[in-house]
């Protein structure tokens, strides 16, 4: 830059001053041009990040799953101790019972339904095969 670019730059705004192309002695830019390594770092943030999420997927479905094991084992414990207090079942008849009623949702759903009156006749009729 010359003095009287210099002097002019005294006078210039911030903005206008800044919108002046910076060059080195040699006549080049000062501008910074992308490098292919940045290539291939962005390409292996890329692929590290999909791992990751990868990584979070599978644990996620471990995890659920852990929580849908303890939730149907809670929900078999309450069944079991439901018909213990609610019908006459020897061990096994209970035990039996219990396994059909957790199977599915809607199983439980109706056993879960019904008045403590109605457990037993409908819980011997799963048993039989009726249900």
């Amino acid at each position: 830059m010359g003095d009287a670019e210099a002097d002019n730059l005294e006078f210039m705004s911030f903005s206008q001053a800044s919108q002046i192309p910076q060059s080195r002695s040699d006549g080049s830019s000062t501008r910074k041009r992308k490098s292919r390594g940045s290539d291939d770092l962005g390409e292996a943030i890329k692929e590290a990040a999909l791992v990751i999420a990868k990584e979070i997927k599978e644990s996620s479905a471990r995890l659920s799953d852990a929580i849908n094991d303890k939730e149907m084992n809670e929900r078999q414990m309450r069944i079991n101790e439901e018909l213990i207090r609610t019908t006459y079942l020897d061990m096994l008849e209970r035990h039996k019972a219990t396994i059909l009623i957790t199977r599915d949702a809607r199983t439980l759903n109706v056993f879960s339904g019904l008045p403590d009156d109605e457990k037993e006749p409908w819980v011997r009729a799963l048993l039989d095969g009726y249900i």
